[in-house]
């Protein structure tokens, strides 16, 4: 069914694996949301096709990965490379095997011909089909808007440079404003789904489900002026309603589809409404 206004941002499922900081771009299964809703400057992989198969019971040291990043891309930017970082779920030391490794790299007046180079750079990197995440100038991540910029700087780990380009102090009308952000796509996506679905809810809700997490942190930060580091750390904080995303993201058959989607819808549309 054909729609306009809000709807005509269509949540679409595109066949791929490309690899994610737009909410960007948040893979399931085979696919991943077109115009996703995970926060902002966040990651699916860059090298790894629909058919490829991620060894399961392979463990990766992301500290030693992390290094032999750092040492290659110094090689290849110089002095201009501002910050080299790991973010999202490695950083978090929640990562399942399949888990994207979410890099921030910053070099300074970063051009075509840079991106180009840092690709073929992660191609010779062990596990480079799992590389994704931000890549830009520091001149651009300090002109970013602050409630986008929030979550990427809260979640990522610095592993060479620093932030100092920019401000790194945010108020809680910032984080409010990114909770908000957030959740209000939880709820477009939601009820878009909920109307004008083709099979695809599941796959939606387990976005969101993801989503939610990046949410609750941004709104904890915006009540209390602390960031949950961790899922775990968030656990402990969470309302009964909260708790119940965190546990479907654990165990994805916890819930049914529809109950998750309807509780979703509600505790978005109370977010926005605050």
């Amino acid at each position: 069914m054909p729609c306009t206004g809000p709807c005509s941002r269509p949540f679409r499922i595109v066949p791929s694996r490309l690899g994610p900081w737009l909410p960007w771009w948040l893979p399931f299964s085979q696919a991943f949301v077109a115009n996703s809703i995970r926060p902002r400057l966040s990651c699916p992989s860059l090298f790894r096709s629909a058919a490829e198969g991620i060894p399961m019971n392979e463990e990766i040291d992301i500290e030693s990965w992390t290094d032999s990043l750092v040492g290659k891309v110094l090689g290849t930017f110089g002095p201009r490379l501002k910050l080299v970082g790991i973010q999202g779920s490695r950083a978090r030391g929640e990562a399942r095997p399949d888990s994207d490794i979410d890099v921030v790299l910053i070099v300074e007046g970063l051009d075509d011909d840079d991106l180009a180079a840092y690709r073929a750079l992660l191609a010779t990197m062990p596990h480079g089909d799992l590389a994704c995440g931000f890549t830009g100038s520091p001149e651009l991540l300090a002109a970013w808007p602050r409630h986008d910029v929030f979550n990427l700087i809260q979640d990522t780990r610095v592993a060479f440079g620093s932030f100092d380009f920019m401000d790194t102090e945010f108020t809680a009308d910032d984080a409010m404003l990114s909770a908000k952000v957030g959740a209000s796509e939880i709820y477009h996506a939601m009820s878009h789904e909920l109307v004008f679905a083709e099979g695809s809810l599941d796959a939606i809700v387990a976005v969101c489900v993801k989503s939610a997490f990046f949410v609750m942190r941004a709104l904890h930060y915006a009540k209390t002026g602390e960031y949950p580091p961790s899922r775990t750390a968030m656990r402990e904080l969470a309302t009964e309603q909260e708790a119940m995303f965190l546990d479907a993201y654990d165990n994805p058959d916890a819930f049914g589809t529809e109950e998750l989607a309807h509780a979703l819808l509600a505790w978005s549309s109370s977010i926005v409404s605050l």
